[in-house]
């Protein structure tokens, strides 16, 4: 199997060895981007290696997201956050954890657990991340959201130059009736 450790493409030293979704292998990147469901304005567009998992770019591109909303005045803040919802391949509880408390309120999709049911181990902060993004996603809220976030992901999806999948909805400032927001 070939490895990024061991090859390099002497033409783009960047591109990153992928498997991709009907199993074969690509040199290539990692498109997300965050999309404005109320009008379809992209609001940020970060370019990942192909080998980070999606856990690991999430954040960068919120933060991505959250600089390009402050320069037009819709920054999120801890006293109007923003609603970042994602599909389960973003789920973790580390993920959770630190988005938390934060100017994001998350709405992440959770995946089955393996053995049926979850194990915290004393992660108290794990657990309570964990719960309080159930509770938001299966609000009725939550459930209306994740229905523009998954046409917004297909219809990016279609246009991407490799293939993408659904990083994060974000929907920005429902209660002062500011913008909605969403990232592929």
């Amino acid at each position: 199997m070939l490895s990024n450790a061991d090859w390099k493409s002497p033409t783009d030293p960047d591109a990153r060895i992928a498997k991709m979704k009907d199993g074969t292998t690509h040199l290539a990147y990692k498109p997300e981007h965050v999309v404005d469901l109320d009008t379809g304005v992209v609001v940020a567009a970060p370019i990942h290696p192909a080998d980070e998992g999606d856990t690991t770019t999430l954040s960068p591109t919120l933060d991505a997201a959250a600089r390009n909303l402050d320069a037009v005045g819709l920054a999120p803040s801890e006293e109007e956050p923003c609603v970042a919802v994602a599909d389960k391949g973003y789920h973790s509880r580390e993920q959770l954890k630190a988005l938390e408390g934060g100017v994001w309120k998350t709405r992440i999709a959770e995946p089955e657990p393996s053995k049926g049911y979850l194990r915290w181990h004393g992660d108290e902060a794990a657990r309570k991340a964990v719960y309080a993004n159930r509770v938001r996603l299966r609000s009725d809220i939550g459930r209306e959201t994740m229905r523009p976030c998954a046409g917004a992901a297909s219809w990016s999806s279609a246009r991407s130059p490799t293939s993408s999948i659904a990083a994060a909805c974000v929907e920005h400032g429902c209660a002062d009736g500011r913008t909605s927001t969403s990232a592929t």
